[in-house]
């Protein structure tokens, strides 16, 4: 059995949100039915449009509940960090939902630079 996550390549947290809104749910959708297709081999978390955290909170909800989408996955970088009261709305709606956040520590695209030092308190700093 396989849970398939986003790519981190296709996070997308610095495109415009209204892209990332779309991209996500356009994400889901094809992930949803991959799954579909393979109940008894594969499951999968949904993409996150983490740039607007309202945004991020309904898709998570969307893809859970109307989807079948076992959680989320993010990335680590995007301007916001993971503890910001900005985020709570993310955290809350994974608690209620009873779903996890898969949390890939990525830096700003594949050559970026080195992601955000605060990362380390969390052990999600990518070296």
């Amino acid at each position: 059995f396989q849970v398939l996550s986003p790519n981190p390549l296709t996070y997308f947290h610095y495109i415009p949100a209204q892209e990332a809104v779309r991209f996500c749910r356009a994400h889901n959708d094809a992930l949803a039915k991959l799954v579909a297709d393979h109940p008894h081999r594969l499951a999968g978390l949904a993409a996150l449009p983490v740039q607007c955290p309202e945004s991020a909170a309904e898709e998570l909800q969307r893809a859970v509940r109307e989807l079948g989408l076992l959680g989320g996955g993010i990335g680590t970088e995007w301007g916001t960090p993971l503890d910001s009261p900005e985020l709570d709305v993310v955290w809350a709606t994974a608690t209620s939902l009873d779903v996890p956040i898969f949390m890939h520590p990525a830096p700003r695209g594949i050559d970026g630079p080195v992601g955000d030092p605060r990362l380390r308190r969390f052990e999600l700093d990518v070296v």
